[in-house]
């Protein structure tokens, strides 16, 4: 029974719409829940599964698994095939904080200033001055781009589609790159898009060989950092970044503590108000 209720979620989750890294992960897992426990996974209980999250030492991996189980439990509770998801006994395992790992603009200089591969500074351009993600990098298409207005139409991440302005320079970058319908092009399938582990491994050894030990996920955080030191709202830095929570979007900006000091210099008190709160201050 269990390994036909997996595939049916898979298929289930196809059909939301879900990113196939996102099925294939959730169905591994399920896989690895029964044959670490010899549990069935649709029937099992909410000890086992409270037993089999704490073998995992690292906070972030028992959260996101629990999250994964929590959606099948979800999904049979809504086939009505099981009423009482075990997951419900279960309190949500805390998520460790993430603390945002922008790049400076200094090292971003420092890596573009490194002689780099015309494909190699692109991918890295994308990642800083437009926030893309290495799987959007990887299948940047020509058909992507329409340069008389200028913007751009992603198919990110979750399947959504969506379409940006672009910086004037990206603008000039991908006319670089227009010719051959995907940008960066499989070494071994000419016509296809390198995979996003390519481009990642790419970017960091490039930001390693210039002298800066990032990866390329943080020139997103760049990105987003960026955008909130020139003084755009945290709205629309979110409709860039295209999150739909704005508190995806806060674990990316990176506050600085000179960032701190502005912020409390533009909160002091007019001069009279100012000598008025010292001479209370000395009585």
């Amino acid at each position: 029974m269990s390994e036909k209720m997996i595939y049916e979620w898979g298929v289930t989750m196809k059909a939301e719409g879900l990113s196939p890294r996102t099925v294939k992960e959730r169905v591994r897992l399920l896989n690895q829940f029964e044959r670490q426990t010899g549990a069935l996974v649709e029937t099992a209980n909410a000890q086992v599964i409270v037993e089999w999250l704490a073998r995992f030492e690292d906070q972030g991996t028992k959260a996101c698994y629990f999250t994964h189980l929590y959606a099948f439990y979800e999904h049979l509770k809504r086939i009505k095939f099981r009423l009482d998801p075990p997951t419900d006994q279960i309190k949500r395992p805390k998520e460790p904080i993430k603390r945002p790992e922008a790049i400076t603009p200094n090292q971003l200089k420092q890596i573009l200033d490194y002689p780099l591969r015309t494909d190699t500074r692109s991918k890295i351009l994308f990642a800083a001055y437009a926030g893309l993600r290495v799987a959007e990098i990887a299948r940047l298409h020509e058909n992507w781009f329409n340069f008389a207005d200028g913007l751009i139409t992603i198919h990110g991440k979750g399947n959504k589609t969506v379409t940006l302005p672009l910086h004037p320079m990206l603008l000039e970058r991908a006319k670089i790159h227009v010719g051959n319908g995907y940008f960066f092009q499989h070494p071994d399938h000419p016509g296809q898009p390198q995979n996003s582990h390519a481009v990642s491994r790419c970017i960091a050894t490039n930001m390693r060989r210039a002298g800066v030990n990032a990866t390329a996920h943080q020139l997103r955080h760049y990105f987003a950092t960026q955008l909130l030191q020139t003084g755009t709202s945290m709205f629309v830095i979110q409709t860039l970044m295209r999150h739909e929570s704005a508190n995806t979007t806060a674990r990316y900006i990176h506050v600085s503590q000179t960032d701190q000091v502005e912020a409390l210099k533009a909160l002091t008190a007019t001069p009279l108000q100012a000598d008025q709160l010292l001479k209370e201050a000395i009585k």
